[in-house]
């Protein structure tokens, strides 16, 4: 199974020498399509971060961003409402600017948990806690297009749309079922069925989230996440590092550092079995950043990881790009 692992390029991909150059318009793919304009089918795509915010003009039509538009901001989530929902604001303005301020047809916004995303109320306590009771949908209508304006804003959870953003336009493109797992901080999952997103029903995890599934003596994440990396290079005798430095370390070498990626493979491994056989997906991708460092655990998650030779497992050439796209997924199901 490890060998189906599959990333095929990021940002630095170039063209083998002497390779015909490709069309303008594909330039970047597989990362995320970019190409000039077209006014007819445009979605605003916004994902919010705990550190910064990205947004881009998303075509429904091309599946992919336009050419000048993809832009991030440094964003403190502990900052107050106003001052996130301004800087979210700015970098939006900065993104439909880019393309020349064209008509949209939906506005996305991919929003890490807890959150009331059917109605665009803030629900969280800690990260982002200035928002708990915020009506974000008509702060950010407000603040972009006007309170009178009726175009439609969709929210969706940022692991979950992840997936859909894969299934739309990254690795899982066209397969019947995908598992999306992003691996950072915390630890995110989407399960999207033919082309819908699921969060209910005996074949996911209430709804749609696998981390607080129980497993072994607490919930997923406390075992399939950055802590989690920390504290088991702690446990070796390693300094206290986050996640980035310690995948460092074992680059350089260091034992100590490799067994913590091992453990996280393994343990994420485990967890992922139960869904995968309860699932049944075609395809499963990885994301977040810890996911770059796919080399440092691919073997320790594929001796854990319970199933079929079919499973065809990916790692995200798109990474932050695939929620954008997610989100411009989610609008143009309602479009």
């Amino acid at each position: 199974m490890l060998g189906s692992a599959v990333n095929p390029g990021g940002p630095s991909a170039t063209p083998s020498q002497g390779a015909q150059e490709k069309p303008a318009w594909r330039a970047s793919w597989p990362v995320a399509m970019m190409f000039t304009v077209r006014t007819d089918d445009l979605v605003l795509a916004l994902d919010i971060g705990g550190t910064h915010a990205t947004a881009a003009v998303v075509s429904i039509a091309r599946h992919g961003v336009v050419d000048g538009t993809l832009m991030r901001e440094a964003v403190d989530a502990g900052a107050p409402a106003a001052v996130l929902l301004e800087a979210w604001a700015d970098v939006c303005r900065r993104a439909h600017a880019g393309a020349g301020r064209p008509a949209l047809v939906g506005i996305g916004v991919a929003m890490p948990g807890p959150f009331d995303y059917e109605a665009g109320i803030g629900k969280a306590r800690h990260k982002l806690a200035a928002l708990k009771g915020v009506d974000v949908r008509e702060e950010l209508r407000a603040r972009l297009l006007g309170h009178a304006d009726e175009t439609p804003v969709r929210f969706g959870n940022d692991a979950a749309v992840f997936t859909l953003g894969e299934w739309w336009a990254g690795a899982a493109r066209g397969a019947a079922r995908v598992l999306g797992v992003t691996l950072g901080t915390g630890l995110g999952s989407g399960f999207v069925a033919d082309g819908r997103l699921l969060e209910e029903g005996d074949a996911v995890a209430p709804e749609g989230q696998i981390w607080w599934t129980p497993y072994r003596d607490g919930v997923a994440e406390d075992y399939v996440s950055a802590r989690a990396i920390t504290a088991a290079y702690a446990r070796r005798g390693g300094r206290t590092a986050d996640a980035e430095a310690v995948a460092a370390a074992a680059s350089r070498g260091d034992g100590r550092a490799r067994d913590a990626y091992g453990d996280f493979g393994h343990d994420l491994g485990a967890v992922l079995s139960k869904w995968v056989e309860r699932f049944g997906p075609e395809v499963l991708v990885l994301g977040g950043n810890i996911a770059r460092s796919w080399h440092l655990f691919a073997q320790a998650f594929d001796d854990s990881l319970d199933a079929p030779r079919s499973l065809r497992i990916a790692v995200t050439a798109a990474y932050e790009q695939s929620s954008l796209l997610g989100v411009a997924a989610l609008v143009s199901q309602e479009w």
